[in-house]
């Protein structure tokens, strides 16, 4: 119980310290997709005042679904009960980066109503090709808005349980074979070294997350 006290006044003390100093503070939560970050978005939202949570996939899941806008009114509002596949033409002309950039407009639109907004787009390959330093970042700056990252990762063993029991079709290649997985995690490192260049910090999601809450809203408060 006192522990959640802790919390609590925590997240309250970020909280005048943002209405303080007028800056908004932006959330990004980056690592490898499957292992756990929307759990952990999700549960770090309620400890948030004012928080939001925009998610890439559920972006992505609306956007790979087709329309019914053949159909006479209200029907034309159905869309398709499964999505699209992420492997498709569509996707990669129409939706797959056109998310990130709707993921900034949604955000611009919560700190202007004086919200913090939480981006769960897994983020992983923008940590070494330039995205996040050339355009997230300075997206933000503008916006005089501070940007804060949380990577997470995990052990070998635990992602692996977990994105095999996602068991999402975009997950099938790299889980052909041991030579596959391991294939992914030399190209996929769960923390890259260029991590280190962003102001950040790692939480484990293979160890209880209730331990490590303190040092995260400790390191958005700062």
């Amino acid at each position: 119980m006192a522990r959640r006290l802790t919390i609590k006044a925590q997240s309250s003390r970020l909280k005048g310290e943002r209405e303080r100093s007028k800056k908004g503070l932006v959330i990004v939560i980056t690592g490898i997709a499957g292992i756990g970050k929307t759990s952990f978005g999700q549960q770090l939202s309620e400890k948030l005042d004012n928080s939001v949570i925009i998610d890439k996939d559920t972006i992505n899941d609306a956007f790979l679904r087709k329309s019914s806008f053949w159909k006479p009114f209200p029907d034309a509002y159905c869309v398709s009960v499964k999505p699209l596949s992420r492997k498709t033409a569509f996707y990669l002309e129409n939706v797959r980066f056109q998310t990130y950039h709707c993921m900034l407009k949604i955000a611009q639109d919560n700190l202007q109503a004086g919200k913090i907004p939480i981006l769960d787009g897994n983020y992983h390959k923008e940590i070494s090709n330039g995205y996040l330093r050339g355009f997230l970042i300075p997206f933000f700056e503008n916006l005089n808005s501070q940007v804060k990252f949380i990577l997470c990762h995990a052990d070998e063993a635990t992602m692996r349980e977990r994105i095999e029991n996602r068991n999402a079709e975009r997950d099938s290649e790299k889980l052909i074979s041991d030579k596959q997985w391991k294939s992914f995690l030399a190209e996929n490192p769960s923390v890259p070294e260029e991590m280190a260049s962003f102001d950040h910090i790692k939480v484990d999601l293979g160890k209880p997350l209730q331990r490590q809450f303190s040092a995260v809203l400790s390191f958005l408060g700062n």
